[in-house]
């Protein structure tokens, strides 16, 4: 059984990094508008 990890987030300058380390990776990061929207999305 493969587990999908997935993030739900702004991309902003200060997570950059991270955003930048997720490429080519197994880790799915998925946009959204608003932070709350994140959280509510996470859950």
């Amino acid at each position: 059984m493969k587990l999908s990890i997935i993030f739900f987030g702004i991309p902003r300058e200060e997570n950059q990094d991270v955003m930048d380390s997720l490429t080519g990776s197994d880790i799915e990061f998925i946009t959204t508008r608003h932070e709350q929207g994140a959280a509510f999305q996470g859950t």
